[in-house]
């Protein structure tokens, strides 16, 4: 992820853009050193693609040295319970995600409603994905015409099916999928409000 991020950043600001790269090991609690380089440093923001845990140590002891420059994340971000972890210390936040329940419209509207209904919480990204996939692969399976019961040549259908599939709407956005077989969505901008996880924008190219 650091490497991929510094390539496509340095790409498009040019060479020595990325005025500080910090490192640490697995274990590692104690974070205020390198904090204090990046303070010290010409860096605009911190991007951060690390895990929940993690993410909630270092963005509390960022705001202990008073590091005050945005701090932005990654799909990492949603892999665990974000705001119960990191709390006030991540509010007004940003991360780059799949997926955000708050301020939902739409198909995401109905999709957060049947949820609460049934889980009495709001859905997180793999919920939504999981939703959508299914939803796909359905519709997919009602575009073939009817499986056949000939267990290679139903999935060869289906797998065709879905590849056909174009600006096919779901909970997380609208998906095409491409000719290696991978979906084309927007990247959803996810801003942290308080206990909420809200859609801020949608980037597409």
């Amino acid at each position: 992820m650091t490497k991929n991020f510094k390539q496509a950043f340095e790409t498009a600001n040019g060479a020595g853009s990325i005025v500080a790269l910090e490192t640490f090991r697995t274990g590692d609690k104690d974070f205020r050193e390198q904090l204090k380089r990046i303070k010290n440093s010409p860096a605009q923001f911190l991007y951060l693609p690390q895990h929940v845990d993690q993410v909630a140590l270092i963005v509390k002891q960022a705001n202990e040295i008073e590091l005050n420059i945005p701090i932005v994340g990654g799909g990492s971000w949603a892999g665990g319970d974000l705001i119960g972890t990191c709390g006030q210390d991540c509010d007004g936040l940003f991360y780059a995600g799949d997926y955000a329940p708050g301020g939902a419209t739409g198909l995401n509207k109905q999709f957060v409603t049947a949820y609460r209904k049934a889980y009495n919480s709001y859905p997180d990204a793999p919920a939504a994905l999981t939703w959508d996939a299914t939803r796909a692969l359905l519709q997919a399976i009602r575009d073939t015409g009817g499986l056949q019961g000939k267990l290679i040549a139903d999935r060869v259908a289906v797998k065709t099916a879905l590849a056909k599939l174009k600006n096919f709407p779901g909970a997380s956005g609208t998906m095409s999928f491409n000719a290696t077989g991978d979906p084309d969505k927007c990247v959803i901008i996810v801003r942290i409000d308080s206990d909420m996880l809200t859609l801020y924008k949608s980037v597409c190219q």
